[in-house]
């Protein structure tokens, strides 16, 4: 069965206090609301209800860039250490992207050159699914103080670029995020000038940043032997947004044999094949709901050439057509 994903317990503090700082009965959490002070994460689904007590109790909806906002590099515990003491800003970045599970498994960072520009992607692991937004919003945040940071005001030069429509809130965004905001992107991203990277960090600090890297190597070894070969293969899966990957191609890249990762996928009570369909579903699930992409261009993303049969697949999963999933989904937000 696989493990669920994890987010440190730090996090679930900040919202936790924000929680109480504007009195939200937090009698549905049980004992969730006095954790264990000795616990280092905990799964996401406790993020999630925690949120969702929030909302329904009218708590603004742009509480993830509240939260966010409120926590401090140096809150990040040997991540937000190395990062502030990298010397230049691709350093930092490089850091951040390497390092950051070592925070919180529900997100994968990656770095891409365009031109004369540099993307930070943030691709989600696990369903984020009824609180993507704030997800998002915390995780974009997040990244925008980091780069803060880094290289100081610059940072509202940078282009963000959402997976989702505007919200009904988006006027409360560029006094968070800056100016330069477009919403309804394929995927969620920062964009800046590959120039950017030389800039160099005030606090720079070679031997403290070592020190950083070594904590952080250790604990995320420490994270990997914890995982299943099923949450291997979705962070495959998650990492590339590659649906076409093979068996051989995973197990090639996970250092096993064809039968021997089809031998522990068995004794995890899963399979290679039931892996991908069961991410092909949530996202599927998330492009209809989130986005007003057509639904050729989705079945192309799933790693369907031919729409029809994507939506035969779709209507197996869910006895509707894409599209009227979609219609569905919109109504009940109306």
């Amino acid at each position: 069965m696989q493990s669920e994903h994890l987010i440190s317990v730090t996090y679930w503090n900040h919202f936790l206090r924000y929680a109480q700082e504007h009195n939200v009965n937090l009698q549905q959490l049980g004992a969730l609301s006095n954790l264990d002070a000795t616990e280092h994460y905990i799964p996401l689904s406790h993020v999630k209800l925690l949120i969702e007590v929030m909302l329904e109790q009218g708590i603004p909806p742009w509480l993830g860039l509240e939260v966010a906002d409120s926590i401090s590099v140096s809150s990040h515990g040997h991540l937000g250490f190395g990062l502030s003491h990298a010397q230049d800003f691709k350093q930092c970045l490089d850091f951040v992207v390497k390092f950051y599970p070592t925070r919180s498994q529900i997100v994968d960072f990656s770095l891409s050159t365009q031109s004369d520009y540099i993307y930070l992607s943030i691709t989600p692991s696990g369903d984020w699914s009824p609180v993507e937004i704030v997800l998002y919003e915390g995780v974009i945040k997040m990244l925008h103080n980091f780069i803060r940071f880094a290289i100081g005001n610059l940072v509202n030069e940078c282009l963000i670029e959402l997976p989702y429509d505007a919200p009904a809130w988006h006027a409360t965004y560029p006094s968070f995020l800056g100016p330069h905001i477009q919403f309804s992107a394929p995927v969620a991203r920062i964009r800046f000038p590959v120039a950017w990277l030389a800039i160099r960090c005030l606090s720079g600090d070679p031997h403290s940043l070592n020190m950083a890297q070594e904590q952080c190597e250790v604990e995320l070894l420490r994270l990997a032997q914890q995982h299943t070969y099923e949450d291997k293969i979705i962070h495959l899966l998650e990492a590339s947004r590659c649906y076409e990957l093979t068996i051989e191609e995973a197990a090639h890249k996970l250092n096993l044999s064809k039968s021997t990762l089809i031998r522990k996928l068995r004794q995890e009570n899963t399979s290679f094949k039931s892996i991908i369909e069961t991410l092909k579903k949530r996202d599927a699930c998330r492009l209809l709901h989130q986005t007003n992409q057509k639904i050729d261009v989705i079945a192309m993303q799933l790693g369907y050439e031919d729409v029809s049969n994507f939506s035969r697949t779709f209507k197996r999963w869910f006895a509707c057509s894409p599209g009227a999933y979609r219609e569905k989904q919109q109504q009940q937000q109306q």
